[in-house]
C-alpha cells in the first residue's frame, strides 16, 4: 500500500504528495476519475478520492474544494501548487511525476 504524506501548506512536499497520490489512485483504478473521465463506477471512486483528499490535505484547503468533483479538486490543488500537468493520460499507462523542472 502506498503511504500518502499529509500535504503541507508551505508547498514543501507537493511533488512527493502528488506522486504518492497518483500511485495510490493507479493501484485502486481511480486514475480515470482523477483525470476527469467518467466511467461506470464514477460516483463511488469520486467519493473514495474525496475521502482520501479529506484525510491528506489541510482542512483550510479542503473546505474550499469539498463540493467539487475529485478531478476538479485535484486540478485546483495542482494549480495552487504550480503544477501545470499533474496527470498523464491514463490510457497511455504512465503516471506524471508531478515534478516540474526547476527553471
Amino acid at each position: 500500500m502506498v503511504k500518502i504524506p499529509a500535504l503541507e501548506l508551505n508547498r514543501q512536499n507537493w511533488k512527493i504528495y502528488c506522486v504518492k497520490l497518483l500511485e495510490h489512485a493507479a493501484t485502486k483504478g481511480w486514475l480515470n476519475v482523477l483525470a476527469g473521465k467518467l466511467d461506470e463506477d464514477w460516483e463511488g471512486c469520486n467519493a473514495l478520492l474525496h475521502k482520501l483528499l479529506h484525510d491528506t490535505i489541510p482542512i483550510s484547503i479542503y473546505i474550499r474544494l469539498h463540493r467539487n468533483t475529485a478531478h476538479q479538486a485535484f486540478k485546483h490543488l495542482a494549480k495552487h501548487f504550480c503544477d501545470r500537468e499533474p496527470i498523464a493520460d491514463p490510457h497511455m499507462k504512465k503516471l506524471a511525476t508531478c515534478a516540474n523542472e526547476d527553471k
